[in-house]
Formats: structure tokens, C-alpha cells, sequence
């Protein structure tokens, strides 16, 4: 398998098929960020400015509280309706991509249609192989909290006291926990995303139930069909397209935050929603993209649309036209010399006796007629 002609081929069908942009926009585009700021408990002084470089940020909160209430809602209702979209698009987008393959017309209005009929079943395939990640996330949680109490407990000022062995245990917790959780949660990251990555299109292009998709995909992953090279292989845009959009997004970001420490918080919102919108495009091209590459390399692990070999061409004058083909001509025959044949055999005439002519006495002429008397003249 020529991975990377589907990563070639995945391209050319992005790049051709801009109408795909926007369910990429929903598939890879479309994605809202936030932050925390720490509210420390410093000391007001009287004279000079805030010891905390965010209290401005604070202030403005408190003072425009309803503003804020009113754009949170908005952003959850938005964020809602963005997620129920972006499942639809996830569907549709393969179904586009392998209509192109089949050289079938590429309409939205039939992708938005079949990623909502398929809307329950991708829903489901992502359901199902998130739940992994809720339970890591869970037992994490409680490893942190627990190692934490076990840092803070306090014991009787002894050397081996309850609080200092607490201490030990949740330092011990924190240092070999984490590392061990993180490989775990990385694993589960890379073998849950390929195998749903297979799976719905299992479920779009094959029409199998989801609990089918999902033991399609796993298979497709055991057997070693090349979903996990591929994998690595689509890491090399993955870290283009990272570098790229980390180098934009610091250009927007740096005098943003700037803005916001020096109490210019609007200016530095406004600036934030610039860098939010400049970045849509570039993420929704690379959400088609990624999308265009599984579709068509699922295509070709099941044997669908594998290119013929290139053929020998020709050269001719203009090397923009085909060559003509060579006219027909007829392959004469191999000319084959007679057989000699030997001269026949010359057979003389039989001998004949002679037999003289009979003879023949000539014949002597009739004597002529006497002539008739002439009748008397006075009659």
C-alpha cells in the first residue's frame, strides 16, 4: 500500500472540493478554548498598584457580571449546537469524500442529509470508546486528590509520625502514578482514535450497526492491515500544520495578553476574536484533509479504488497532449518458397502400322448434251 499516494490523494480531493471545507470546519475547525486565572489572595496596599497582574481582569468581571452571564449562556447554547453539528458533519464528510472517489456528484445538501441519518450511530461509536477515557480520567482524579491530602496531612511533629508517612505515600503517589497514567491515557489516545477513526466509516460506507463498526475497526487494528502505520505516517502533517498554526496563533496571542495585563481588556478580547476567526480556515482545511486521507485509505485496505500501474507512454512533440496511438497495420505473412517438384516422366507414343490410302479411279466428265432442234419459222 502506497501511503503516501493516499495522503497525495486525500489532498487533491480537499483542494478540489472546497464545499468540504465547511463540514471540516465542524469536524476539525471548530473548537473553543478557555482559561483560567489565579485569584491569589494577596495583600491590597494602599499605595502602590495590584500585586496581581490580573486584578483588572477581575474588576471587569465584577462590574459587567450580567454581560458576562449573557455571554456564557450564548457560548453553551453555541457550543451545543456546534457539537450536535460537528457529529453530522463527521458522517457526512466521509460519505462526501467517497463520492468524489466514485466520481459521483459532491453536494453539501447530501452530506448534511447522511450525516443526520447516521447521526445516532456516530454519536454512539464516539460514546462507547470515550467511555475508556472517562474511567482513566476518573482513577486519576483520585490519585491526585489522594496524594495531595497525603501532602498535607500533618501528623504529631514525629519522624515517622502518621502525617510524614501520609506525606511519603502521596509524594510516592504523584511520582510514579502520573508518568504511569499519562503513558496509559496516551495508549488509549492513540489505539481508541484509530480504531474510531475505521469504525465510522465502517458504519457510513458499509452500514453496520455501531457495536459491528467498532469490532471492524479493533480487527482492522489486530490484524496489522496498516491502520497504525498510517497512523504514524499522518503525524508528518499533524506536526506541519501544529507549527504553523502555534506560530500564528503567538503573533495574536503575545499582544493580547499584554493588552489584558495592562487593563486593556477589550482591546485584547478583540484581539483573541480576530486570532479565533483567523484560524478557522486553516482548521477547517485541515479537518477535510485528515478526514480525506482515513476515507481513502480505508477504501483501499478493503480494495476499493486502487490506481492501476502507470503505463508506459510514448514520447511526442507536445508532452501536455497524449500521444496518438500507432495506426493499424497488418502484419504481412512470412513468404514461404514452392516445394520443387520433379518433371514428369516422358512417356513416348506407341508404334502404328502403315496403311497406304485406298485407291481411288478418277472419275471422267458426263459428255455434253446434244443441242434441241429449232421449230421451223413459218409455224
Amino acid at each position: 500500500m502506497d501511503y503516501f499516494e493516499i495522503v497525495k490523494r486525500g489532498w487533491n480531493i480537499t483542494w478540489k472540493y472546497k464545499a468540504l471545507w465547511i463540514l471540516g470546519f465542524f469536524v476539525g475547525g471548530s473548537g473553543g478554548g478557555g482559561g483560567s486565572y489565579g485569584s491569589g489572595s494577596g495583600t491590597g496596599g494602599s499605595g502602590s498598584g495590584p500585586s496581581n497582574p490580573f486584578a483588572g481582569v477581575e474588576t471587569w468581571f465584577t462590574e459587567n457580571l450580567v454581560l458576562v452571564m449573557v455571554i456564557a449562556a450564548f457560548l453553551a447554547v453555541l457550543g451545543v449546537v456546534m457539537w450536535i453539528l460537528s457529529v453530522a458533519a463527521q458522517g457526512g464528510l466521509v460519505h462526501l469524500v467517497n463520492e468524489a472517489e466514485e466520481n459521483r456528484p459532491v453536494t453539501l445538501r447530501d452530506g448534511w442529509a447522511v450525516g443526520f441519518r447516521y447521526w445516532g450511530r456516530t454519536f454512539m461509536i464516539g460514546l462507547v470508546l470515550g467511555l475508556p477515557f472517562v474511567v482513566l480520567f476518573v482513577v486519576l482524579a483520585l490519585l491526585v486528590g489522594g496524594s495531595v491530602l497525603g501532602l498535607t496531612a500533618t501528623g504529631s511533629g514525629e519522624p515517622f509520625g502518621p502525617g510524614t508517612l501520609a506525606g511519603l505515600g502521596g509524594l510516592g503517589g504523584l511520582c510514579c502514578g502520573l508518568p504511569i497514567f499519562f503513558v496509559l491515557i496516551f495508549v488509549a489516545a492513540l489505539v481508541i482514535g484509530i480504531i474510531s477513526s475505521l469504525a465510522i466509516r465502517y458504519g457510513v460506507l458499509q452500514d453496520v450497526t455501531f457495536g459491528q463498526a467498532i469490532a471492524k475497526g479493533w480487527s482492522d487494528l489486530r490484524s496489522k492491515r496498516g491502520a497504525f502505520v498510517f497512523w504514524l505516517v499522518m503525524l508528518i502533517p499533524g506536526f506541519v500544520y501544529s507549527a504553523v498554526i502555534g506560530v500564528v496563533a503567538a503573533i495574536f496571542a503575545v499582544p493580547a495578553v499584554l493588552m489584558i495585563m495592562a487593563d486593556k481588556i477589550v482591546s485584547g478580547a478583540a484581539i483573541l476574536v480576530i486570532l479565533v476567526f483567523v484560524l478557522m480556515l486553516p482548521g477547517a482545511v485541515y479537518g477535510t484533509f485528515v478526514s480525506a486521507c482515513w476515507t481513502v485509505f480505508f477504501r483501499r485496505m478493503n480494495g476499493l479504488g486502487i490506481p492501476a500501474p502507470a503505463q508506459q507512454v510514448p514520447a511526442y512533440p507536445d508532452q501536455s497532449l497524449p500521444a496518438p496511438p500507432a495506426p493499424y497495420m497488418p502484419t504481412p505473412p512470412a513468404y514461404e518458397a514452392p516445394a520443387p517438384t520433379a518433371p514428369p516422366a516422358y512417356d513416348p507414343p506407341a508404334p502404328t502400322a502403315f496403311e497406304p490410302p485406298a485407291y481411288e479411279a478418277p472419275v471422267s466428265p458426263a459428255p455434253p448434251a446434244p443441242p434441241a432442234p429449232e421449230p421451223p419459222a413459218d409455224a
